[in-house]
């Protein structure tokens, strides 16, 4: 089992680089808090809803508009954010 999971992490290292790389490394989110250098990869339609893993679903994402993405879907989906 080990072997399946360490295949799945090596697929998603080389797909994360290669969404970054065809980003330019530019978050392709812009939110209020952007940082304009990409380090993450976002999914657009999350896998919890249907998303999957293909180059037309990820985009390149800052940390602060990856986190605020995830933050505002669980508001639609009714959960209330964290207080501080």
């Amino acid at each position: 089992m080990a072997g399946r999971r360490d295949l799945k992490t090596t697929r998603w290292t080389a797909t994360r680089r290669s969404i970054l790389d065809r980003d330019g490394r530019e978050c392709q989110i812009g939110g209020p808090r952007c940082q304009g250098v990409a380090t993450e990869v976002d999914h657009i339609v999350p896998a919890s809803h249907g998303g999957d893993d293909s180059p037309g679903n990820l985009r390149a994402a800052c940390k602060p508009c990856n986190s605020a993405a995830g933050a505002r879907l669980r508001n639609r989906a009714g959960f209330s954010e964290p207080r501080s």
